[in-house]
């Protein structure tokens, strides 16, 4: 289940985890149907790698709340099997996951050169990891529970950033 404190603005996952619909590894119960991974639409899509079922489905409620679509992938291994690339967006990214974690994600995008701005958020931050993150070219960091309010400012920006970026990939090199 997850949390949204509304008189402090936060989003919060509580200690139990829900089952939410899983296919292949990619969760969501609010995509729209009409927008999946094969989509070749160019509406603006919120990709969240998170391997905390609660975390993912509260922020996919925050996502389609904003009228945007959304993708949510249960580790970083099945985010690099999407065929999302190209497509406008961002990536709203945990640092803590299984096998590869988001660091290490962040490097692999930016050698694959995929465009997609990059959120970190993270209940695991610190400023060495934040440094870190933002001299790779990450778009913001946010800690957990983050307020909605900056997080929603956060997303807005990173795919406004996205769309006036198109020839660059996500850390802003050619």
């Amino acid at each position: 289940m997850f949390i949204m404190d509304r008189l402090n603005g936060r989003i919060a996952a509580s200690a139990t985890k829900n089952n939410s619909n899983k296919k292949g590894g990619v969760t969501s119960k609010y995509v729209n149907t009409s927008n999946t991974l094969n989509n070749t639409g160019n509406r603006p899509c919120v990709y969240i790698v998170d391997d905390d079922a609660a975390v993912r489905d509260g922020l996919e409620m925050v996502i389609e709340t904003l009228g945007l679509d959304c993708q949510a992938f249960v580790s970083a291994e099945e985010f690099l099997k999407c065929d999302c690339y190209g497509k406008p967006g961002c990536l709203l990214l945990d640092y803590k996951l299984p096998a590869m974690n988001g660091l290490d994600l962040q490097a692999e995008i930016n050698l694959r050169r995929i465009r997609l701005p990059i959120i970190f958020l993270t209940a695991h931050g610190n400023s060495t990891m934040t440094a870190m993150a933002l001299e790779a070219g990450a778009f913001g960091f946010l800690t957990k529970p983050a307020q909605i309010g900056d997080l929603v400012k956060s997303i807005r920006a990173a795919l406004q950033h996205g769309s006036n970026n198109t020839g660059q990939n996500g850390t802003g090199n050619p």
